[in-house]
C-alpha cells in the first residue's frame, strides 16, 4: 500500500489522548450490511476502483519474485476482477484459512530495495523491524496462490505494460475509462529512482487506453524523487485529480491535495486545507457522483488506527464538517480505501478487520433512507417553561434556504436536510426575539431530534425583558421530550460582521468565511459577494473561531473571545486575505537617505510583520527596499540591499526562519510617484520612494 499507502498492519503509532475522541465518533449508520468478498485471500487485496463492470484493485501478487540466496519477495500489483456482482457468492462471509508461516514482509530482505511502499502512508520508508506487510518472518517463502472466484471470473492481472516488478496501486480512472493514473514506485524504463536519502518513493503515473492496450505511460509532472505523490481519485467531471503526498509545505504527515487537468494539461497541486488536513496523516480520497470527498485518516477522531471520513467539498474547497462514518464503515482496525454511490446506498472499501491482513468489503443499504432529519422544536416562556401558541420560528438553512412557521401547542415538526445548519430565529409578540444555532450533522434517519427554545417576556410598560425564574423547574412541567436549554448561551445574542480585503484594500469576492462556536461546535458558513462583507449571529460568553479561506489565496484563521452580556450588540472583524504576488507596503518603515539601519519608528511595524509570518507559518516572502532617485544608480542599488539584508536580519533575530525570506534591494528603479532623476521633488515626496515592502512568494 505504499508509503503513501498505509502503515503496515498493527504498525500504526499509539493514538494519544489528543487522538481518540471516541465520544465525537459518529454513531453506528443504521441499516448497512458489511460483506466479506469471495475474492480475497491470505495475502492484501484493498483500495478497489471501479472499471467497466468489474473492479480494479491492489493486491500481492499470488506469484513471487525469485532473488538471491534463494528468497523471495511478494509485490504488489493491479489486478482486474471482471464481474463485481460476482464477488459475492454463497459463502463470501467465510474468509480463505491463513496457512501457517506462509506470510511475507516487503522490502526486507537484503536484494529488494527499500522503498515508499514498505508501509501504509506516504513518506514512511520500508524495511520494518518486524510485521511488514504480512508480519512474519523475511525468510518465509509463500507459495503460489490460486484466487477464489464465482464460477468462471476470477481475478487476473490488469496489465502486463503497467504491472512492473515493483509496486502499482491504487489507480484512477476517467469516466470512459479510456485513461488511468495510477501510484507506483520511481521506475522507469528499468532506472530505479532514489531521493537524497536513499529510498525509492512513490509517484503518479498515466497512460491511455487505445487499441485494446494501454499506451504512453508517462510521469505526472508534479511527481519529486524526494518525496512520494499517490492514490489518485478523478473528480466526477474529470476535471480534477486528488491525491495524497507527503511533499513540503503541508500540515504534517500525509495531505490531501488536488490539481486541475484541462486539455491534457495539468495545474500545481492545492492543499485541501485544514478543513480536511490534519497533522497526522490523511490519504486514500475518493469523490463520488455529487463532488463529495472520502478519505482515510488517523488524525481526525476516530475508533483507532486509520478511520473512514466523509466531508462536502466546492471544488478544492471544505464547506461542511469532517464527519467520521462510523459502524460499520469503520472498527478499532485499519479502514480505508472506500468508494460508492452519491447516496452511500452500496459500494466497497477495504478493511484488515478480519484477520490482519487488508481484505475487501461490499457494503450495501438494506433499506432506503430517509432524506429527513426530524426535529421537534418547542417553543416556550423563559420563565414558567409554558409552551407557546402563535410563535413565528424562522429556519434558515447554510445553503439559504428559508421557511416560516408558527407553533402549535408551542410546537412544530420539522424535516430538515442531512448535515446541513440551521438557525432558528423564535419571535412573538410581547417577547424577546431568540435566535438558536441547530446542526444536524451525524444524526441518522428515522432517528427525531427534540429542541426547545425559550424566549423572555417583555415588560408591557418599558419593553425590556422580564428576568426568568432562575430556578429550573420540574421536569415534569416541560412538554414532552423538551430539552433543557443551555444555561447563559440563549440569553444574549450578538451580530458579527466584517469585510475581506486584499493587499490593495478592495473587497474580495468568492471567499468562504467559517464562523465555528467553541461552545457547542456550530458551524456557521457564508461566500462573500461583490461587496466582500459577512455577517454571523454569535451567542454571549462564547469564544468563536473565524477563517477565511480562498483557492490561490492564504487562509485567514482569528479567535474571536467571548463577549460580555452587556457589551453591544455588533462586533466587527474585518479580515485581511493575500494571494502569491501581493506587495505589502509595510506602514511608517521609511529610511533616512544613505542610511542602512532601521529607523527606531520601525520596529514597530516590523513586529507586526513578524506576527504575521508567525500566523502564516508557510508564507515565504521576498523584502523588497528602495531608494529615492538622488545619488549614483549603483549606489542606490547597493544602498537598498543592505537595507532590505537589515530587515531580515531584524524578523530572523524574532524568530523568523531564513528560508521564508529573500532580501532584494531595488535602488531607484521602482518609484511610487513621479520623483525620478531631473525632477526635483519635496523631502516628503522623495521619502516615500525611501520605503520596504514585502511580496508574497507563497501563501497557504
Amino acid at each position: 500500500r505504499g508509503s503513501l499507502q498505509r502503515i503496515s498492519p498493527g504498525r500504526a503509532s499509539p493514538r494519544g489522548v489528543a487522538f481518540s475522541g471516541k465520544s465525537q465518533v459518529r454513531p453506528a449508520a443504521e441499516g448497512y450490511r458489511l460483506d466479506y468478498l469471495t475474492l480475497n485471500t491470505s495475502a492484501d487485496e484493498f483500495s478497489p476502483v471501479y472499471y467497466r463492470r468489474g473492479l480494479v484493485f491492489c493486491a500481492q501478487r499470488g506469484n513471487v519474485q525469485p532473488g538471491s540466496a534463494g528468497k523471495k519477495a511478494s509485490f504488489l500489483d493491479l489486478y482486474y476482477f471482471p464481474d463485481r456482482s460476482k464477488a459475492l457468492a454463497e459463502g463470501a462471509a467465510l474468509p480463505p484459512t491463513r496457512k501457517p508461516g506462509v506470510a511475507s514482509r516487503l522490502g526486507t530482505d537484503y536484494y529488494t530495495p527499500s522503498t515508499a511502499n514498505d508501509s501504509k502512508i506516504v513518506g514512511r520508508a520500508g524495511a520494518l523491524p518486524s510485521g511488514g506487510y504480512g508480519g512474519s518472518s523475511p525468510t518465509d517463502q509463500r507459495p503460489t496462490e490460486s484466487w477464489p472466484g464465482s464460477g468462471t471470473s476470477e481475478p487476473v492481472p490488469f496489465s502486463d505494460v503497467l504491472n512492473t516488478r515493483y509496486h502499482e496501486g491504487p489507480a484512477s480512472f476517467t469516466r470512459d475509462g479510456n485513461r488511468i493514473v495510477f501510484t507506483r514506485n520511481n521506475y522507469n524504463e528499468g532506472e530505479l529512482g532514489r531521493s537524497a536519502d536513499n529510498v525509492n518513493k512513490l509517484k503518479l503515473y498515466t497512460a491511455e487506453e487505445r487499441g485494446g492496450t494501454w499506451v504512453d505511460v508517462q510521469e505526472l509532472p508534479f511527481n519529486s524523487d524526494e518525496f512520494s505523490t499517490g492514490h489518485p481519485a478523478f473528480s466526477p467531471d474529470d476535471r480534477l485529480l486528488f491525491f495524497a503526498s507527503d511533499r513540503p509545505g503541508g500540515f504534517g504527515g500525509t495531505d490531501i491535495y488536488a490539481v486541475s487537468f484541462s486539455n491534457g494539461r495539468w495545474g500545481a497541486p492545492v492543499n485541501l486545507g485544514r478543513g480536511v488536513n490534519t497533522r497526522r496523516n490523511e490519504s486514500f480520497p475518493f469523490v463520488d457522483e455529487n463532488g463529495n470527498l472520502y478519505f482515510a485518516s488517523d488524525g481526525h477522531p476516530g475508533k483507532g488506527g486509520l478511520d473512514l471520513f466523509f466531508v462536502e467539498l466546492s471544488n478544492t474547497v471544505a464547506t461542511g464538517k469532517v464527519t467520521n462514518l462510523g459502524e460499520p464503515f469503520n472498527s478499532p482496525k485499519d479502514d480505508f480505501g472506500f468508494i460508492g454511490d452519491g447516496d452511500r446506498r452500496e459500494g466497497f472499501l477495504s478493511s484488515n478487520r478480519k484477520r490482519g491482513d487488508d481484505d475487501l468489503y461490499r457494503f450495501v443499504r438494506e433499506n432506503r433512507p430517509d432524506a429527513c432529519r426530524y426535529l421537534t422544536l418547542s417553543v416556550v416562556d423563559a420563565a414558567t417553561q409554558e409552551p407557546l401558541d402563535s410563535a413565528t420560528v424562522t429556519t434558515e438553512a447554510r445553503n439559504g434556504r428559508r421557511e416560516t412557521r408558527a407553533t402549535q401547542a408551542g410546537r412544530i415538526e420539522l424535516c430538515l436536510e442531512a448535515n446541513q445548519e440551521y438557525l432558528f430565529r423564535v419571535e412573538r409578540e410581547g417577547y424577546e426575539p431568540n435566535l438558536i444555532g441547530f446542526s444536524t450533522q451525524g444524526i441518522a434517519d428515522r432517528q427525531a431530534a427534540r429542541l426547545e427554545i425559550p424566549i423572555q417576556k417583555l415588560d408591557e410598560e418599558t419593553s425590556v425583558p422580564l428576568p426568568a425564574n432562575p430556578d429550573e423547574p420540574d421536569a415534569g412541567t416541560r412538554p414532552p421530550g423538551a430539552t433543557t436549554r443551555p444555561a447563559g448561551k440563549t440569553d444574549g445574542i450578538s451580530k458579527l460582521q466584517g469585510v475581506v480585503r486584499g493587499a490593495d484594500s478592495h473587497p474580495i469576492e468568492g471567499v468562504v468565511v467559517t464562523l465555528t462556536s467553541d461552545c457547542n461546535n456550530l458551524l456557521q458558513r457564508i461566500t462573500t459577494g461583490p461587496s466582500g462583507s459577512y455577517e454571523f449571529f454569535t451567542v454571549d460568553g462564547c469564544d468563536y473561531t473565524l477563517e477565511a479561506t480562498k483557492i490561490d489565496y492564504g487562509t485567514s484563521t482569528n479567535r474571536i473571545r467571548k463577549q460580555p452580556v452587556k457589551k453591544a450588540p455588533k462586533v466587527v472583524a474585518n479580515l485581511d486575505l493575500w494571494k502569491v504576488g501581493d506587495v505589502v507596503p509595510i506602514s511608517n518603515i521609511y529610511h533616512d537617505r544613505n542610511r542602512t539601519d532601521l529607523r527606531p519608528d520601525a520596529t514597530r511595524e516590523l513586529d507586526k510583520l513578524v506576527a504575521t509570518l508567525k500566523k502564516y507559518p508557510l508564507m515565504v516572502v521576498e523584502i523588497r527596499s528602495h531608494t529615492d532617485s538622488r545619488g549614483d544608480v549603483e549606489t542606490n542599488r547597493v544602498t537598498s540591499q543592505r537595507q532590505a539584508d537589515a530587515v531580515l536580519n531584524y524578523l530572523a533575530a524574532r524568530g523568523i526562519d531564513r528560508k521564508r525570506m529573500k532580501a532584494s534591494g531595488y535602488g531607484e528603479s521602482l518609484p511610487v510617484n513621479e520623483c525620478r532623476d531631473g525632477i526635483t521633488c519635496t523631502e516628503a515626496e522623495y521619502q516615500k520612494n525611501r520605503r520596504t515592502e514585502f511580496k508574497i512568494m507563497r501563501v497557504k
